[in-house]
């Protein structure tokens, strides 16, 4: 529907595009994902500077769509292209997890390991961040952990990362009950 009011030369034609591709990223539909931020790509390779952080979100994008298919050289490239883009520490955090998610699957568990004790120390100065964000992140160390046979520090990890949960769950129903 919103592509069809937009105009094509639109400011937000290429974040309809990234959304587009993202719902069909959940829903495992690679080709229409990739198909859809190609498109987002190219209109804001016209629109923006090449380091601009709206750039960054699609080459995020990709990158996910690129580990989704198991292609882990091509997705760290993108992730790579991602942080030389002037994003926001959020956006930093998340890209060096997914980097720390390749190593891991390419066996680089030091480099890995590196880069999400980086993420969470990122997540943690940013006032405004999800605890969703922090429990990946947790899960995610625990996955090193897990990796490097260190099973005391992946289950300190993964409680760390249920116990969060809990309370995010916990806080949400809350919040609901309020409103």
């Amino acid at each position: 529907m919103m592509l069809q009011v937009l105009p094509k030369d639109h400011e937000d034609l290429a974040s309809v595009y990234d959304l587009i591709g993202d719902l069909n990223m959940r829903m495992n539909n690679w080709n229409e994902a990739y198909r859809n931020f190609s498109f987002a790509y190219d209109i804001k390779k016209i629109q923006l500077h090449f380091n601009h952080p709206d750039l960054g979100v699609t080459l995020n994008n990709i990158g996910n769509y690129y580990q989704a298919i198991g292609e882990y050289a091509v997705a760290l490239h993108c992730y790579s292209k991602v942080l030389q883009c002037n994003i926001d520490q959020h956006n930093t955090a998340i890209t060096k997890l997914n980097i720390g998610k390749i190593y891991t699957i390419n066996g680089k568990v030091d480099n890995a390991l590196d880069l999400a004790i980086e993420a969470r120390d990122i997540l943690q100065q940013i006032e405004t961040c999800s605890q969703i964000e922090f429990v990946h992140c947790q899960g995610i160390l625990g996955d090193i952990y897990f990796v490097q046979k260190d099973y005391i520090a992946a289950e300190h990890f993964y409680i760390t990362a249920f116990e969060l949960s809990k309370k995010f769950y916990l806080s949400a129903i809350q919040y609901e009950q309020v409103v």
